[in-house]
């Protein structure tokens, strides 16, 4: 990710680059510089969790996005079919 934000701050590497104190001896940030204009950017971290916005579960904690799921036409979608998914989940 590159942004503009925090240049010039403790983040920018010029001046801080983030640190918090003398134990931190990586380099965290860096100044790059993209169509003429200069920003920050970060070394990707690897994930360590995941986030869901799924809409229903079952009683064994299963998760089901419903419609939000897939691109509309695709064959992870109901293979193309206009109609799949259609159905609403009643509420009881």
């Amino acid at each position: 990710m590159v942004t503009h934000i925090g240049l010039k701050t403790f983040i920018d590497p010029r001046v801080e680059g983030g640190k918090l104190n003398a134990r931190t001896t990586e380099e965290l940030i860096e100044v790059v510089t993209l169509a003429g204009r200069e920003g920050s950017s970060t070394a990707p971290s690897p994930s360590t969790f995941a986030s869901s916005a799924a809409p229903t579960a079952d009683e064994k904690g299963n998760i089901t996005l419903g419609q939000g799921a897939g691109v509309p036409g695709s064959p992870a979608h109901g293979h193309g079919d206009p109609e799949f998914g259609r159905h609403r989940h009643r509420r009881r």
